[in-house]
């Protein structure tokens, strides 16, 4: 686990949503482990079950707002793409409230393009986030309605 100093409130609400669905795949039967840094590196957060992998992503703002924050550059600065163009788990678990989106990477790579296009055309906003460690992170503002429709296996994911 990273030194949540540095990542500040983001990386405590990232954990306890960490925990949340590390509760939610145990009483759906699996067997669930934490990632190593070196994973944690890579976009992975969990391995459930098989040795299938789990980013969690909490956003406390989306129910709310209606919109989904799909990072898109980790650090602007430094041109460090987010975790929508390099996530490496299996599956990407993203946390809304009490709903749980469950993904593909691929889903979310495969929309990106369309997501930069309406950025550019206006239709979309994208945001700048600061954080603790001096930087910014990136990303774009998309209807939580066009993330559940990349919902992968339905509401409840059947883990290979």
């Amino acid at each position: 686990m990273s030194d949540p100093a540095r990542f500040g409130p983001c990386k405590v609400a990232g954990e306890v949503g960490e925990r949340h669905i590390a509760d939610v795949l145990t009483r759906a039967g699996f067997e669930v482990t934490r990632a190593t840094l070196d994973e944690e590196r890579q976009g992975i957060d969990l391995w459930a079950t098989k040795r299938r992998s789990v980013q969690v992503k909490r956003d406390d703002v989306a129910g709310r707002t209606g919109n989904a924050f799909v990072e898109v550059w980790g650090d602007e600065q430094d041109q460090r793409p987010g975790w929508a163009r390099t996530c490496a788990a299996d599956w990407i678990a993203y946390l809304v409230a009490d709903e749980v989106i469950w993904l593909r990477p691929g889903a979310i790579c495969a929309a990106l393009e369309g997501w930069q296009a309406r950025v550019t055309a206006g239709e979309l906003r994208e945001v700048r986030v600061p954080n603790a460690a001096g930087y910014d992170t990136v990303g774009w503002l998309v209807p939580l309605a066009e993330l559940r429709a990349l919902r992968a296996g339905g509401p409840e994911p059947r883990l290979p």
